[in-house]
């Protein structure tokens, strides 16, 4: 615009400071318009949006899109252009902005006095922030107006509207959001003797093999397996972030690649009553679907986090569906499924951990197996002995933090050799160990004062036996993976004699 043709523009900026967890979209100000009283001194000449923070700025359709965490107050920002007559105007103004409910209700009204502008030969500026926007109550999804008075002249008027992101997407069918399966993995977990110690789900969240499950799932791993629909099986590589305490565990896949992936969402976006699907190994059934709906949005119940909240769902899960995927009705990853209260009598009461709690876990981290073990079991704890390469070797004592005491032989930072272990409920175990495990000969002195003297294989006994029981009798026992199989040279199952 050139100086010699055209009066200066005023510039009015409005704030809106709300906290909220939507996007905004911001519609075409095809609607603006001018004070109808022809008394008027002010007149439109153009509006234009900016602001800290923005997202996506499109200006020639004045759209533009923000999401807003629900813990910080941002602002939305227009820049409202006036051409004033006359030139010798009051040096003060008032501002009136008036907010209409998509109901056509008025949610709120923000009125402030401006004495600071400067006077240009061609016109006035001024600049004017909004005041009381954070008493205008609740935004809900909808199209809201906006009115803007200045001195009692309607200066401005329009509509917004607050959407939640997924406008425009196709809503996808359970049977559809049921053919992800393919990326929802089963997990098998091993321990150092190669044992399995448990199973659980996870699922890829990228092409080169990233997984997220959960902590409790790989939780005394040192061999990681993931499984897939068609029995496809990989290795874990590494762990390259977890916390042991929000219980989220993000898995790299060895020598993978093109693998097919799920997308993540948002979990800032939903809402109570939303339609969800859970898909995980309940129980080893492999990718078992459920539907339900989201129950509650709560603090974490399990995890005893700060700040950590759960995503209480209705569809049915139970135990092996640790770690698989909770989907939205976009077919987008909005959680991690994790417990249940079903073993407490609760039905249908199960948790999930918001999707974006696990993405925002620093994803540089490059552990093996072993060494979040030693990390999460060993380093932890209280030890006063022989150390190499910061692990226990050779000799020393170690008080664990749920109060049991080895005191003996290292190798590793694993107790191997001979040793004593005392555990806080009073049995004593003292014989020979291997990576953490009893194994060899050993004695086990039972908290009722009951003797076994015997033969582990990867801390179960097997095989023959002495036990002395604490009236005094001795008796000869024959054991299979720690159950009895022959008392005294009887046959015994289901603990019971039966010959």
């Amino acid at each position: 615009m050139k100086k010699n043709k055209f009066i200066k523009l005023v510039g009015l900026i409005i704030i809106i400071a709300f906290e909220f967890l939507f996007v905004v979209q911001m519609s075409s100000f095809a609607a603006t318009e001018t004070a109808k009283d022809n008394k008027s001194p002010y007149k439109l000449e153009y509006v234009k949006f900016f602001g800290s923070g923005i997202d996506e700025l499109d200006q020639e359709n004045r759209i533009y899109n923000k999401k807003f965490p629900v813990s910080i107050t941002k602002y939305v920002n227009w820049e409202i252009g006036i051409k004033y007559e006359p030139v010798s105007a009051a040096k003060s103004v008032i501002v009136k902005q008036v907010f209409y409910n998509p109901d056509g209700t008025v949610l709120g009204t923000s009125v402030s006095k401006k004495d600071e502008f400067m006077i240009y030969p061609e016109g006035v500026s001024f600049f004017c922030w909004g005041y009381g926007s954070e008493n205008l109550g609740t935004w809900e999804l909808g199209k809201y107006k906006v009115e803007v008075w200045i001195d009692n002249y309607k200066i401005f008027t329009d509509t917004f509207e607050i959407s939640n992101g997924n406008q425009g997407r196709k809503e996808l069918s359970t049977k559809e959001i049921a053919k992800k399966a393919n990326a929802v993995l089963q997990i098998n977990a091993y321990d150092n003797n190669g044992g399995r110690i448990g199973s659980g789900s996870g699922f890829i969240a990228s092409a080169d093999g990233k997984i997220f499950t959960n902590y409790h799932v790989i939780d005394n791993a040192f061999k990681v397996e993931a499984v897939t629909n068609d029995n496809k099986k990989y290795s874990v590589e590494k762990v390259i972030g977890y916390s042991s305490e929000k219980d989220i565990a993000i898995l790299k896949l060895r020598g993978v690649k093109d693998l097919t992936y799920l997308t993540m969402g948002d979990s800032d976006l939903i809402e109570l009553g939303e339609e969800i699907i859970a898909i995980g190994s309940p129980l080893g059934l492999t990718n078992t679907v459920s539907n339900g709906i989201i129950s509650s949005i709560r603090p974490n119940i399990f995890r005893k986090v700060a700040g950590c909240k759960d995503i209480q769902i209705s569809a049915p899960i139970s135990s092996g569906s640790s770690g698989g995927a909770l989907f939205n009705i976009y077919g987008d990853v909005i959680g991690i499924t994790y417990a249940g209260l079903e073993a407490l009598g609760g039905e249908n009461l199960n948790f999930v951990i918001p999707i974006n709690e696990a993405t925002s876990i620093d994803m540089y981290a490059n552990y093996s197996l072993e060494q979040v073990y030693v990390k999460e079991h060993i380093l932890c704890n209280a030890y006063d002995g022989d150390l190499a390469n910061g692990l226990p070797n050779g000799s020393g004592k170690m008080t664990f933090k749920n109060g049991d005491i080895y005191t003996g032989d290292w190798k590793n930072g694993f107790m191997s050799g001979y040793g004593k272990l005392t555990t806080a409920d009073g049995m004593v175990y003292e014989g020979n160990w291997i990576n953490g495990n009893k194994n060899g000969e050993g004695k086990l002195l039972i908290s009722d004062g009951s003797v076994i003297t015997g033969n582990w294989v990867n801390g179960k006994l097997n095989g023959s036996s002495t036990v002395i029981i604490n009236d005094g009798s001795t008796h000869t026992v024959y054991w299979l993976n720690d159950e009895v199989i022959m008392l005294d040279g009887h046959k015994v199952k289901d603990n019971k004699l039966v010959d």
